[in-house]
Formats: C-alpha cells, structure tokens, sequence
C-alpha cells in the first residue's frame, strides 16, 4: 500500500525523471541532568558523560521513586569507537597527497571533508560540521549527470530539514544528538514528518554513497556501480514503484570513463601522468571517513530503537 509520505516524494521527483527517495538517517542522544526535573513514576533515557572522560558515553534509565530519588540504572553502555589519530592523519595525507603533485580532484579540494570528522569520532556529532560535509559532498551530482538528479534532491532535501532545525537554535542543537533527543522525549522522533526521519533518511543516502565509491575502482561499468550500491542499501527500502523507476535510471547514468573525468577539477588534471591512480586513492581515503561517521550515527540511532540499514 502505498502511503501518503511515499506519494508526496514521488511527486517532488516527478520533474527530475524519476523519484529515488534517498534519505537518510539520524542520530540520537542528549544531555540533561538526570537529577533534575523528571516526574515520578516516569521513565527518562539520557546519554550522559562517564565520569573522568569526555569520550564514553553511557544510556542511563532513570526512574524517580515516591520520596524524590532518582534511581540510575544502566541499560547499555555505548563505546563508541575512537579512530587512531595515526590513522586519521594518515587517511588525511593520503588525500592531500595528490594536490601536493599538483594533481587535483572532487576529493582532495573539498572545503569540508567527511575525513576532517575522522578526529572526533568518539565524541557526539556535531550537527554543522557534519551539515557541512554533506553538502559538499552533494555538490558531487553536478558532475555525474541529470540521470541522478533525484539523488540530489532526496539528499539536500534532508540536509535542508535538519538546518532548518539547526538554525532556530544552534547552540541549543550543537549536537545532532539533541535534535534527536528532544524529538524522543516528545514522542515524534520515529514519525515520518520529523527531523530524526530526515537524519535517518540522510544517513541511508550517504551509505549509499559508500557504496557506489567502494566499487568504483573495480567495476569498470558505473551503471554497475550504481545498481550494485542501490541493491545493497536503499533498495530494501523502496516500494515496487520506486524501485522499477531505479531500474530505468540506472542505464541512463554517464559512462565510468566520463564519471572519472567529471571528478577533474580542471581538463589539465584529468590529463596529467597518474590521474587515476590518485583519484582512486582519494575516494578510498574519504570513503574510510565517510564510513566511520555513518558508524558512529548508526550506533547513536540504535539508541533509540532506529535501523539506520538492516543487515542484508
């Protein structure tokens, strides 16, 4: 059956060619005192620093008693991963290593890199850091065609919903986790219509796009490409409609050899001595940061009883 939020994405890309409802995912969490101001007999779930650290993160239920004393019990405690700083800074050379050669691509003259997120890893999302980096990356579709033009527009409308969000309060919504927090405490967090649906429907879009950048030196076909990141991701998402149009997209999008040339910055880049070899290191290098923040965000949702991707 189709539903109402189904119908109203098909018609905002109607005139795109077809609807790919690519949305993404979103990120729970939240600080409070859980000492204060909770009703009795109600439960409350909060992330709250342990002590002695600012990198682990503990869920605690906390349910008052009659008499006033809040009882912390803990649920889960949640590690999230801290990335070696070797690594990231590895990572991070990797990626500039090309422009230093005076080779440049999409990737290594990003303003904002998902690969700049690699060093707070273990600490909450911040929600206009990551903002960032999700509109330069979808600046990527400019280069790869009408074909995919819907993509485009299924990302930038949640990157659009979630500032919106940002910018009533950004010091209040500093951390995507607060977003979602509040949206939970009120209930919402899980309705199609909330921020958290669109952070949920973002990070899908982006996992997406890990996808179609972990195949792109090894299939040599980038209708391939797509369909084989669309298969593993969304596609479980996608009613019989949405996933027939995919079907008569994919053959429509640009050739590998016009992809890897349109992530040129100029045609002397894309004509100079090991081109290739070094576009294939920057997509590897920032797709290992873009993968790491969408764990991170995955863990954060299963906070919260949210799916960010089933396990295929």
């Amino acid at each position: 059956m189709v539903t109402k939020s189904t119908c109203a994405r098909i018609v905002a890309a109607t005139s795109s060619l077809v609807l790919l409802t690519l949305c993404l995912y979103h990120i729970p969490g939240g600080r409070r005192d859980p000492d204060k101001n909770f009703e009795i007999g109600k439960r409350h779930h909060d992330v709250v620093p342990v002590h002695g650290t600012d990198v682990t993160y503990e869920v605690i239920d906390v349910k008052q008693t009659q008499d006033g004393t809040p009882i912390h019990r803990k649920v889960e405690k949640l590690e999230v991963e801290t990335e070696n700083v070797e690594r990231s800074t590895t990572i991070k050379m990797r990626v500039a290593s090309c422009s230093k050669e005076g080779i440049h691509n999409f990737f290594t003259d990003m303003k904002h890199s998902f690969t700049d997120m690699l060093g707070p890893l273990d600490r909450p999302t911040k929600t206009k850091e990551f903002l960032d980096c999700c509109r330069d990356l979808a600046t990527i579709f400019d280069r790869l065609g009408k074909a995919l033009s819907p993509m485009e527009h299924e990302l930038t409308k949640n990157i659009k919903v979630i500032k919106d969000k940002y910018d009533k309060d950004p010091d209040k919504y500093s951390l995507l986790a607060a977003i979602v927090e509040e949206e939970a405490s009120a209930g919402t967090h899980k309705k199609s219509y909330s921020v958290t649906d669109s952070i949920l429907w973002l990070g899908r879009s982006i996992l997406f796009m890990t996808e179609m950048f972990k195949h792109i030196k090894t299939e040599e076909n980038f209708s391939k490409i797509v369909s084989l990141a669309y298969e593993s991701t969304l596609k479980q998402y996608h009613n019989f409609f949405v996933r027939s149009m995919f079907t008569m997209i994919s053959p429509a999008v640009p050739s590998k050899e016009s992809v890897m040339a349109a992530l040129a910055m100029t045609e002397k880049d894309k004509n100079k001595h090991g081109y290739n070899v070094c576009l294939y290191d920057s997509v590897a290098a920032y797709n290992e940061g873009l993968v790491a923040v969408c764990e991170n965000i995955r863990k954060l949702l299963a906070l919260y009883d949210i799916v960010l991707m089933k396990e295929r």
